[in-house]
């Protein structure tokens, strides 16, 4: 491979960033050229600009404020990587640059020939999100030819920073500083460590950019280059020297190196047309917040995710029937408890309040069968330490509160308040920061790391504890553990069981203080869920066929879970639903997509829906010591994307268990999204809905997100039901779908519509 000399592209850029004498810049809040020749081009992406002339390597970033001949205060950008042997900078090889601009960006197109066809880079502004910067690398393989896989030797990372100026960085993603969680217990030969497979890369550039900078790749996009080249997503994004306490030494001298890789080719490329390799988006936004702002770098966060999120490919829509899968899933369940006599099968703290909620509201028999008696099991709800890990102990008393209230159980009410005392004590005890094992004397002993996302259910509990007693030592005790967690960063999750109730928790707390820090750190959890979401959806391999966009890993980095599934449904729709105008629009769009997807990919954790039965694990599962069902509407434990899985443990779908603890996921899908509004009547929307009115013969309802949703109402020609819009008063044209008794139409966000009889 052919050594790189950094030096002399430097020099060049020191003439390049001089200023243009009587050349009119764009505005600083858009995007635009500001100059190109044929040799050269400079595009603007609100105050930062992107500067490349031929005979450089890289693609320069820089504040527009220091476009001068200090060229040490600048970025680099080498889409796909700096030393591959595409090297889409080689000037030998019939190099064109264009830059061209329209109404809604700025783009610089670089071309080139090789012998198998032609490739293009094209590096894009947008001018309605300033900062926000796409690179994509295109191949057009002739036909008859062929790219060799050396062609796509693993390079080194796309982004560098000289290493004298690059110092000072702020790694969010490392958490608050003392912190003691997964990626921080040790590094990957710490059995106590959870190995931390991150898609993204986002810090803190005080001194260079003076910006934040997040990077997300579109993995999605590239499922046709992992299927040509046998190549696979894992490790194809590295982290900068220092962040997540991986040590990387430079690859360059001078340079340190981050960011996307284009992943190492296994074969050649066979198949002439178009081939997208690497497809990357980069978002720089002015100011840095310090690692102590954690609710301004997550809010931060959630706004990368949201400003990638309309641009990044995503699956195809599908109608997952939830209340039908449910009653498949309640069959299985009852036979389950014939063929296993003695084993348990309603968990309070898992599927008890789900299963009662679907039962009231879709009047299931299937379900009030298996709930004769169920609440005997109440009783072995533990109220005082110690208890497996910390969250055990929590859960199932937010479980047998919110049980309590919700349906007037007596024996649920007597657990919740047996632990009361209990609750304070260990709050106060532990300063509102939970190990993940705790001694009975609320100690540390085998010095775990820490579950800090029991703060917000702490803090959820406490509240709960409030409510019911009217008591102002709980909100007292609450607000304590809030401001704790406002403390946090990145290392909130554990696993995902009680993460969902940090954002509501302070989303209440602010609702009875109006504190807005307590508002403002509802993104501190949230930030943490939408790490580790799958933004993307593989089609290679084994995952061909199947959904698995926005599914949130249980444990980082291993697989999805059901039950931490069901509980992420079930506390971010009521945090859409108690949030409202509250929550600001980035983070009430964010969490009405994260929910829409949920429900569609979480049919992924079903065997029977899996298109490949092979994958499904047969053996004796490694937790639940019950054979895999391929038949079953358990849902499996785990599932989703488990290539980011090294321990040999996850490497199937069902390894772990095929669980009636994980079953929750079914109805919690199905009645967040499916409304029974009349007799024999549902109406389905593909996200949450608020219900703004509710009468016998009239619903009106609201959707909560942004442009058109598919919407669904069932029997209802045969039960003369109809829907119009109250906003123009218009009605939606309603399709059959052919083969079943639903009847479709769009919905617009923002729009009061009403579903009546007539």
């Amino acid at each position: 491979m052919k050594k790189i000399n950094f030096y002399g592209p430097v020099l060049v850029l020191a003439a390049w960033l001089m200023p243009f004498a009587g050349y009119s810049a764009p505005p600083g809040n858009g995007a635009g050229i500001i100059f190109h020749n044929g040799n050269a081009c400079r595009i603007s992406s609100g105050p930062f600009v992107l500067s490349y002339k031929k005979g450089m390597n890289y693609i320069a970033v820089y504040r527009r404020e220091e476009e001068r001949a200090d060229t040490g205060r600048y970025f680099r950008l080498h889409p796909g990587g700096g030393d591959q042997a595409l090297d889409v900078f080689n000037t030998s090889r019939s190099l064109a640059l264009h830059c061209t601009e329209n109404s809604n960006e700025a783009v610089m197109k670089i071309s080139g020939k090789r012998d198998w066809g032609s490739y293009q880079l094209i590096v894009t502004a947008s001018k309605k999100e300033p900062g926000l910067i796409n690179a994509r690398i295109e191949l057009q393989v002739a036909a008859g030819k062929s790219v060799p896989a050396a062609l796509f030797a693993k390079g080194s990372p796309e982004l560098s920073y000289a290493r004298r100026y690059g110092k000072g960085f702020v790694f969010y993603l490392n958490s608050t500083p003392g912190s003691y969680t997964y990626h921080t217990a040790g590094d990957d030969r710490d059995s106590a460590a959870i190995v931390d497979r991150n898609q993204f890369v986002f810090m803190g550039d005080p001194s260079i950019l003076k910006a934040t900078l997040f990077q997300y790749v579109d993995f999605s996009s590239l499922n046709l280059y992992f299927t040509q080249t046998g190549s696979i997503l894992l490790n194809t994004v590295q982290q900068p020297e220092g962040c997540l306490g991986v040590p990387r030494p430079p690859q360059e001298a001078g340079f340190d190196r981050f960011g996307f890789t284009t992943p190492t080719g296994r074969s050649a490329v066979r198949k002439a047309g178009n081939l997208l390799v690497s497809n990357t988006w980069l978002l720089l936004q002015p100011g840095v917040p310090g690692i102590h702002e954690p609710a301004k770098y997550s809010q931060r966060f959630i706004e990368g995710v949201a400003a990638v999120y309309d641009h990044i490919e995503k699956p195809t829509y599908k109608f997952v029937d939830w209340p039908r899968l449910t009653d498949k899933g309640l069959h299985d369940l009852e036979k389950l408890k014939h063929d296993q006599p003695g084993t348990a099968i309603i968990y309070p703290q898992a599927n008890l309040w789900s299963l009662r909620k679907y039962q009231h509201d879709f009047a299931s028999a299937p379900a009030e069968a298996l709930l004769t008696g169920a609440e005997d099991s109440w009783a072995r709800v533990q109220s005082a330490l110690p208890y497996g890990d910390a969250w055990q102990y929590l859960y199932p008393l937010v479980m047998a509160g919110e049980y309590a209230a919700a349906y007037n159980s007596e024996p649920a009410k007597q657990a919740f308040l047996a632990a009361k005392e209990n609750v304070l004590k260990v709050g106060a005890a532990l300063n509102y920061v939970f190990p993940l094992r705790i001694a009975a004397d609320f100690s540390n002993p085998g010095k775990f790391r820490n579950q800090y996302d029991c703060t917000g259910a702490f803090v959820y509990l406490t509240l709960l504890y409030h409510e019911m007693t009217g008591e102002s030592r709980f909100l007292d005790s609450a607000k304590k553990a809030g401001d704790r967690l406002c403390q946090m960063g990145f290392e909130f999750p554990f696993e995902f069981t009680t993460t969902a109730l940090g954002p509501l928790a302070m989303l209440r707390l602010y609702k009875i203080t109006g504190d807005k820090k307590y508002l403002d750190a509802v993104s501190i959890p949230l930030a943490a869920i939408f790490r580790h979401s799958w933004l993307f959806n593989p089609s290679y391999g084994q995952y061909k066929g199947r959904t698995i966009f926005m599914l949130t890993e249980g444990m980082p980095g291993v697989y999805t879970n059901g039950w931490e599934e069901a509980a992420l449904i079930r506390y971010l729709g009521l945090l859409l639903a108690e949030g409202k105008e509250m929550l600001g629009h980035t983070r009430s769009v964010m969490v009405t997509e994260l929910l829409r997807w949920k429900c569609i990919s979480g049919a992924d954790g079903l065997a029977p829906l899996l298109p490949d039965p092979s994958i499904i694990y047969t053996g004796i599962p490694r937790e639940w010591k019950i054979p895999i069902r391929r038949e079953s509407y358990i849902p499996l434990e785990g599932f989703g994307y488990l290539e980011w899985d090294s321990s040999g443990q996850h490497h199937l779908p069902g390894r772990v268990s095929q669980s009636p603890y994980c079953f929750a996921m079914l109805p919690e899908a199905a009645f967040l999204l499916f409304h029974p509004v009349f007799d024999k009547t549902v109406l389905y929307c593909e996200v949450p809905i608020t219900m703004m009115e509710k009468k016998s013969d009239a619903v009106d309802f609201m959707i909560t997100g942004k442009g058109s949703y598919r919407c669904r109402l069932k029997n209802a020609t045969e039960n003369r039901v109809a829907v119009k819009s109250l906003q123009d008063g218009r009605a939606p044209a309603l399709a059959k779908v052919a083969g079943t008794d639903w009847y479709s139409f769009q919905a617009e966000a923002g729009v009061r519509y009403r579903v009546y009889t007539y």
